[in-house]
């Protein structure tokens, strides 16, 4: 055991990460002493965090799994042409009997099920002596995009969210319904603000209960607030909390549903919000997670959870299905998986719940899994139902690595062949069954972004020459790549214009003795008429300026209404300064137009809202800065 943590100590000194407090000999030790009583409070575990598309899972995967998620990076430049789609080893997708989702009627066998788990995970622990032994395998992260469908829009007069699926809304730290605007600050407090003219008066604030406990993000839904929160007290819980703000100056609290774990993701659709949450339970303690539903708070029933084939560790998937149309009564219906999450993917039908998948294998273990494991969700009036399970080589980057249409989901992975990256394109049918596939294209290439658009799909990879993708989806049964055009820089995310135009926001890179290396922000308008070859019709680049757009698509604001673009922004100047602003900008004729930096802080951006003919930036300070948006 001294030896294990000494070792562990050192990978994290070694990669410039501070070892947590709690992983010593003698808390180590004192926590395998520990006999939990049943249902005790827990230690808290922080929720596992997904590495970015330019790291890897170090050798420290499993510690990972009992204390922190570690990243570590891994660049590796190659320089053969990555366009040529090559085969990809191993079975793809898996959903047989023998891969399918196995339902518990009994505390017992949960219990047991977890004590197996944990056994597994000392074994490997126990036999792993030359732990320097394996050289890491690269299992870079990838993505793919969201459906056309998916476009936010503008309501009236004022900004909405920008989302993946139209109907289908996605919580953030700031939302406004054109009156007040909503918003989280940088302690998780909710402020309600009042705007007029580009002016703003606080109305109110909110302050969640509890020493430990922050609001995360924001949704709205007609004349209520709904607030997703984070509480640590016995267990860690995440609250959804309905507020009535018909007086936004005096909010009145409606009701609030828990569930315990961390936040992974949510959405909301037709009334309903559906929450997943990642809970971590000890086999000696509490062994199922709890919620609030109609008769209190409650742990779930065991016919309630299932699990996956090969979880890698002891948590669950929890999805929380909250009415809040139902007034005064919380009225939820919640389910539990057994098994890793990361991202969810939901149409408003169905919900998509993807994480690492173990391989039964060592080597996952330590070094990251190269596949994933699908949990699907019917969702049916606010019914909770998990339906199917599949394996998928390589790995997701993000939510927008699945899209469903017409009751095939579509999901992009890179995956790893002879030590170099290959992407592959799956298609599944409803029963996650595989029926068409591209595999193996951009070698040595991860994916970055994707957007799918009808029939097609748009696929942005990176390392080299960093092409764009454009696949035919027509016939699941038989996709294909199109064409493709290189470009310099890679984009993130993805924005359909018009059927011939799509904008693409992301990074631009610059060549340094160590290899290339990301410089600032990149703009570029791709011509898509002729899919067979699409083109770059313009492109800017603004070297030191950085965008939280580039990593998380709620950030992009979008008024259609008058025909422009807005991202957030933070930059250090020629004089060493750091600035803060909003970048605007419109697509015309597939050209970049009246591309205007607005100043507003000497302090990051975070947000940008429009309401009327003003734009609203939230800045990294928690305040709010309003300008007119033809400044």
């Amino acid at each position: 055991m001294k030896r294990d943590i000494e070792y562990i100590k050192e990978q994290f000194e070694g990669d410039g990460l501070k070892a947590p407090e709690n992983l010593s000999e003698d808390a180590m030790m004192a926590k395998l002493a520990a006999a939990p009583e049943p249902e005790p409070a827990r230690e808290v575990r922080p929720a596992a965090k997904k590495p970015s598309p330019w790291r890897t899972f170090g050798p420290l995967a499993l510690a990972a799994c009992l204390l922190v998620a570690v990243a570590v990076p891994a660049v590796n430049h190659f320089t053969e042409d990555p366009a040529e789609p090559v085969s990809v080893s191993d079975t793809a997708v898996t959903a047989k009997a023998e891969d399918s989702l196995t339902w518990f009627t009994d505390y017992k066998d949960i219990r047991q099920e977890l004590k197996e788990i944990g056994e597994k995970q000392q074994l490997i622990l126990d036999e792993s002596v030359d732990y320097g032994a394996a050289e890491s395998a690269t299992s870079d992260s990838a993505a793919l995009a969201s459906n056309a469908a998916g476009e936010a829009k503008s309501s009236g007069s004022h900004s909405d969210t920008y989302v993946q699926v139209e109907g289908v809304d996605e919580a953030d730290i700031i939302k406004t319904d054109g009156k007040c605007i909503y918003y989280i600050t940088g302690d998780g407090t909710l402020r309600i603000a009042s705007v007029s003219q580009g002016e703003t008066e606080t109305l109110a604030t909110i302050r969640p209960g509890g020493e430990e406990a922050w609001f995360n993000d924001l949704y709205l839904y007609k004349e209520k607030l709904i607030a997703i929160g984070t509480s640590y007290k016995e267990d860690s819980l995440t609250t959804v909390t309905t507020y009535d703000i018909r007086n936004p100056e005096k909010p009145k609290k409606l009701q609030q549903y828990k569930q315990t774990g961390d936040v992974v993701s949510s959405r909301m659709a037709e009334g309903f919000v559906y929450l997943v949450t990642r809970d971590w339970v000890d086999q000696g303690g509490r062994i199922v997670p709890y919620c609030t539903g109609d008769k209190g708070y409650k742990k779930l029933m065991a016919n309630d959870i299932c699990m996956m084939p090969a979880p890698m560790d002891t948590s669950y998937a929890v999805l929380g299905a909250i009415d809040i149309t139902s007034g005064k009564h919380v009225k939820a219906r919640t389910k539990a998986v057994l098994g890793a999450s990361e991202q969810i993917y939901s149409n408003g039908d169905n919900l998509y719940i993807a994480g690492p998948d173990a391989e039964d294998n060592e080597q996952a273990y330590w070094y990251g899994a190269d596949s994933t494991r699908l949990l699907k969700a019917s969702l049916k009036d606010g019914k909770v139902d998990f339906v199917a399970t599949a394996k998928i080589k390589g790995n997701v980057n993000n939510q927008f690595s699945m899209d469903e249409k017409d009751g095939y989901l579509r999901i992009a992975t890179t995956s790893m062949q002879e030590d170099k990256n290959v992407n592959n394109l799956y298609i599944l049918d409803e029963d996650l069954e595989q029926v068409g596939s591209v595999t193996g294209f951009a070698k040595d290439e991860h994916i970055e972004a994707v957007r799918f658009i009808g029939d097609r799909g748009y696929v942005i990879t990176y390392e080299q020459t960093d092409p764009l993708f454009v696949l035919d989806l027509s016939d699941p049964k038989e996709p294909k790549i199109d064409g493709s055009v290189k470009i310099s820089g890679f984009s993130t995310l993805l924005v359909p214009v018009d059927e011939k135009t799509l904008l693409g926001i992301g990074w631009s890179t610059e060549t340094t003795k160590e290899g290339e290396a990301l410089d600032g922000t990149k703009l570029v308008v791709f011509d898509i008429s002729d899919p067979s070859e699409p083109k770059v019709a313009d492109s800017q680049e603004f070297s030191g300026l950085e965008s939280e757009a580039q990593y998380e698509h709620k950030a992009l604001l979008v008024n259609e209404e008058q025909g422009y673009y807005g991202i957030p922004y933070g930059e250090w100047s020629e004089n060493d300064s750091y600035d803060g602003g909003v970048m605007t900008f419109s697509v015309k004729d597939q050209k970049l137009q009246k591309v205007k930096k607005h100043r507003v802080a000497g302090d990051t951006v975070r947000r940008a809202i429009y309401i009327d003919d003003h734009i609203y930036a939230l800045r990294a300070d928690d305040r709010i800065s309003g300008f007119p948006a033809s400044e």
